[in-house]
This record gives structure tokens, sequence and C-alpha cells, in this order.
């Protein structure tokens, strides 16, 4: 994951950075320290906030967290305040930003169906109408 990240996307955490902090009030955490945090729960594949809490209470795991993210574990429940606040047209930039990437590199051109379709796959399992 550290790997992938460094080698596709070395300036992701700069790109988070740029995203506008609508929080109110001060916090312990930079914002990306929560897109961070959003984005391990996605691959950590915690079912839960909790399940992410839980990981967030074992020393080895947070040590380990800081060493591949550089930042510390921002609390489940603060994460999903934060990502509630956040405008999601900047989220949606951020995710094009990351594809444009992926493009510009030819990362998908070996998978091509039939050596010429780029294959998609599409989950809008989070959205709701």
């Amino acid at each position: 994951m550290h790997c992938t990240i460094c080698q596709h996307f070395p300036e992701l955490f700069n790109w988070m950075r740029e995203v506008d902090d609508c929080r109110k009030k001060a916090s312990t955490y930079e914002l990306a320290a929560h897109l961070t945090a959003c984005l391990a729960m996605f691959l950590f594949k915690s079912g839960s906030r909790n399940q992410y809490n839980q990981y967030r209470e074992d020393i080895q795991f947070k040590q380990n967290y800081r060493r591949l993210f550089g930042f510390a574990m921002p609390h489940g429940d603060s994460v999903q305040n934060v990502m509630d606040l956040l405008d999601i047209f900047q989220i949606e930039q951020l995710k094009q930003k990351m594809i444009q990437v992926l493009i510009q590199r030819k990362t998908f051109h070996s998978s091509r169906y039939r050596g010429h379709w780029f294959r998609v796959a599409v989950d809008a399992s989070g959205i709701c109408g």
C-alpha cells in the first residue's frame, strides 16, 4: 500500500493539504490526516468506525500507521464528522487527479479489453437518492 502510494501518487498528501478545511474550530489533526484515515478505513477493510477505533488502540498498529502515512490516527467519529463537512466537489477533484496520473502513466493499458477498450468498474454502493 505504501509502495503504491509512493510509486503512483507521491504528491497525494500534498494534494490532500490543498483541500479547503471547512472546520470552524482548530483541531489537533490536520485535514490531510482525516482524509488519510478515511482512505485507511477503506484500505484496511474496516467494517465500521468502531473496528477502525479498535485498531487505533493497538500500540503497534498506531506506530505502523504513523510510519506508513506520517500522521497520527484521528478517532473514527472525528473522521466522519470532518467528511460530513467537506465539499464533495473537492474530494471528486482529488479522485480525478489520481485517475489522471494513472492514465498519464498508462497504468491501465496492459489490461485493456481485447487490446482496445479500458475496463471500468463502478461501485455505487455508497450512493443514495
